[in-house]
């Protein structure tokens, strides 16, 4: 890949930059620069390497980094109930657009479908049952915003075996750090305040989607090419 060293050295940067603004009240502006420029650096990395991608797959991770950088720059505004409601669907349709590419790659047996599913599923609705009560207007996007997670890491494990072990495991390993993510946002925000939200939703939720769209790409690329 293109510059993939100096990408990430970039990547975290910002990043490291961005949870310490969000954690400084004096600094927090400072986050309208370094929160959008998380995705927009990755975007533009992921745009760079293309080349191998098929069409399908550069558009549809291209769209749901698109999105994802529309959620997370209404979300700066965090007092704006309505801005909220807009960041969970922008994050809705990205879990959509990364299902649609997982799926390309799935195998489907039903023994190894059926505990995954269970699992997950199982997950999700525990954390439903400790913030359903304080929903309100958002109990429906909630529940579709929980199957369509659900969804997605069930069609991120089912990669394993159809794509090479790389690209599989930080597919995966994205996805759980996505679910990771959204989990303490919507814990802080309906149940309780998580102890150090500021870090972790944000480092989470870089990392999640780090290693999906290098994961994606990794697919493609022999290792000894990846690593110039």
């Amino acid at each position: 890949m293109k510059n993939l060293k100096l990408f990430l050295f970039l990547f975290l940067i910002n990043l490291a930059l961005d949870i310490v603004f969000n954690n400084i009240d004096g600094l927090y502006t400072f986050r309208f620069i370094t929160k959008p420029g998380v995705t927009i650096s990755l975007l533009l990395f992921y745009y760079q390497n293309r080349q191998r991608l098929s069409v399908e797959e550069y558009v549809f991770v291209l769209e749901a980094l698109a999105v994802i950088l529309i959620g997370n720059t209404f979300l700066l505004e965090q007092s704006n109930i309505y801005f909220f409601g807009i960041g969970i669907i922008t994050f809705m349709v990205a879990n959509v657009l990364y299902t649609i590419v997982f799926f390309r790659d799935c195998t489907f047996r039903l023994k190894r479908l059926l505990p995954v599913l269970v699992g997950i599923g199982a997950y999700a609705a525990v954390i439903f049952s400790l913030i359903k009560d304080n929903l309100g207007p958002f109990l429906i996007p909630a529940i579709f915003f929980l199957i369509s997670g659900v969804v997605m890491l069930t069609m991120s494990f089912l990669r394993k075996g159809q794509v090479n072990n790389r690209s599989f495991w930080m597919v995966f390993i994205g996805s759980i750090f996505a679910v990771i993510g959204w989990t303490i946002v919507a814990l802080n925000q309906f149940h309780k305040p998580f102890p150090g939200k500021n870090i972790w939703i944000m480092f989470f939720h870089g990392l999640a989607h780090l290693n999906i769209a290098l994961g994606i790409l990794y697919k493609y690329h022999k290792m000894e090419k990846i690593t110039k």
